[in-house]
């Protein structure tokens, strides 16, 4: 079997200073103003509590209501609008399935409990191997009769904002008719302060500290889902941060950070449950500031990272696996609050999952010191082992059966590319380079005439473990104006760095043959 394809971490890869930042934010916020301050809650899931919109107190409300209106609306039988079920998946599989349910909300908490703010964790009494419960509110009419997944309905209930038959009520009457099951149940129904369209649209701003640049940057692409019982949706922050959710509430809301999108999911360690924020009883905008050593800061760069290279602009390079792709499922990238002896970074297969070779990437947060890395090589160590997931998304045989030098190269090169993109002022980033393993050749090709220097060469033992080896070698670039995607794709179709080389010269377009073959010659010596 072939070995995990690694991202080598060594200390001067995280040199450098970056001056400036277009999306930087100095910013001050209500909920946490004191850079010691963190964020890092995670919340508990509290005492079972009444749930106002059950079916029962809904039917009990509305009979209060006509015997205190004495007939004056049209009596109407209240029929459940939605089950509310508890989906228990016990593998990966039931876990993708349950997923890839449409227009379904999945919770990782009871929806009928106390549940404190802050990051949702696996709560072993609410999993099953590791596999945390989810809860929702799903439509009576929605279809689950071939679900294998396990799941069991615990009640139902009536939501007005649901049901076409409240068109036979007034709106004051459907406002009373939640006042009242709250007040059965003994809780009080906040409403929003009264506003001329008395509804508030979600809004708000999220930044994360980098550690790099030393300010507060907006993580842009990040998920903020605004929700409320049944209804909920989802907004984008910008590059500050900032983001409004093209809806609006009446009554007051949760807000939730997710550290996902549709085609990856971002994981804490080994859980098997998003990352996911979760900050209730809001009227308005929220802010956030996470502070240096709040984990949040790691989630926030992996997730930019696949942001920037599942649905941004990379210059026509290839994508990772997308959700929709057979047999795969959302990409799961682990974010490790700990650290690895040999690795940052890690790309293998999910082994749990026997139906598929689902891919897995590994980041980690911290040094064998226990120093938190740099974030900007957080993000360049996730872009490397998603260039693996986009190189194996082409044919995973292949993959498999490539050189490790052509396929390590490749990713420290993309790494390189759109961690400048990315980090697109200040001093550049260059990580560290080894001839004939993590080599440079791909910024060779790139970047014009010039004077390159290593220091080592490297090699992989008997285990996969990476080895360097001092050597000082130089040589001088004459190859310049090869984009970025056709050196992927020469990549791609090659097996062997020699491969490679012929794959890159057979563009006649492109300089001669010895040019290009220098450049090659040099990175596979010792």
């Amino acid at each position: 079997m072939r070995k995990n394809y690694c991202h080598y971490f060594l200390g001067i890869m995280l040199c450098g200073v970056l001056s400036c930042q277009k999306n930087v934010l100095q910013v001050e916020n209500p909920d946490n103003i004191h850079p010691t301050i963190l964020l890092n809650e995670v919340a508990v899931i509290g005492d079972k509590i009444p749930n106002p919109y059950s079916i029962e107190n809904m039917r009990l409300a509305y009979k209060n209501l006509l015997t205190k209106t004495a007939g004056q609306e049209n009596k109407i039988v209240l029929r459940a609008t939605h089950h509310y079920i508890k989906f228990i998946p016990k593998c990966e599989r039931d876990l993708i399935e349950i997923q890839s349910l449409e227009d379904l909300d999945l919770f990782l908490y009871p929806l009928d409990h106390e549940v404190s703010d802050g990051r949702i964790d696996v709560d072993p009494k609410y999993s099953v191997n590791g596999f945390q419960h989810r809860w929702s509110y799903v439509p009576v009419d929605y279809g689950l009769s071939d679900l294998k997944c396990e799941y069991e309905v615990l009640y139902d209930i009536y939501s007005p904002m649901d049901d076409i038959q409240t068109k036979n009520l007034s709106s004051s009457l459907c406002e009373e008719l939640e006042k009242e099951a709250y007040r059965i149940c003994g809780l009080e129904l906040e409403v929003m302060p009264i506003t001329k369209a008395s509804k508030v649209t979600p809004s708000g701003r999220i930044t994360f500290w980098d550690n790099h640049i030393g300010a507060y940057v907006g993580c842009e692409g990040l998920s903020i889902q605004a929700v409320r019982l049944t209804h909920s949706s989802y907004g984008h922050c910008d590059e500050n941060g900032y983001f409004t959710i093209n809806d609006s509430f009446r009554y007051k809301f949760s807000y939730q950070i997710h550290f996902s999108r549709t085609d990856f999911i971002v994981r804490k360690n080994d859980s098997t449950n998003e990352v996911v924020y979760k900050y209730s009883g809001y009227h308005g905008p929220i802010t956030k500031n996470f502070n240096a050593g709040d984990d949040a800061t790691f989630f926030a760069k992996i997730t930019r990272a696949g942001v920037l290279y599942y649905y941004e602009n990379i210059d026509n390079l290839r994508r990772p696996p997308f959700k929709s792709d057979k047999n795969t499922g959302r990409l799961a990238i682990h974010a490790y609050l700990s650290y690895d002896s040999s690795y940052l970074g890690l790309f293998t297969y999910n082994r749990r999952f026997i139906f598929s070779d689902r891919p897995i990437i590994k980041v980690y947060q911290k040094d064998s010191q226990g120093v938190q890395y740099n974030h900007r090589s957080v993000f360049a160590t996730t872009i490397h082992e998603l260039t693996h997931a986009a190189h194996w998304r082409v044919n995973r045989d292949a993959f498999y059966a490539t050189d490790d030098i052509v396929v390590e190269s490749l990713a420290r090169g993309v790494q390189w590319y759109l961690t400048n993109k990315e980090y697109a002022t200040g001093k550049t980033y260059s990580p560290q380079y080894y001839r004939k393993t993590y080599t440079g050749i791909v910024e060779d090709l790139i970047d014009g005439y010039g004077s390159t220097t290593s220091y080592w060469y490297g090699s992989w033992d008997i285990e996969g473990k990476h080895e360097t080896i001092a050597s000082k070698k130089s040589y001088y670039d004459s190859v310049t104006g090869y984009s970025v995607s056709e050196i992927e794709e020469a990549a791609i179709k090659s097996r062997t760095w020699e491969q490679w080389y012929k794959n890159i010269y057979s563009d006649t377009s492109k300089p001669d043959r010895d040019a290009v073959y220098e450049v090659f010659n040099y990175w596979d010596s010792f």
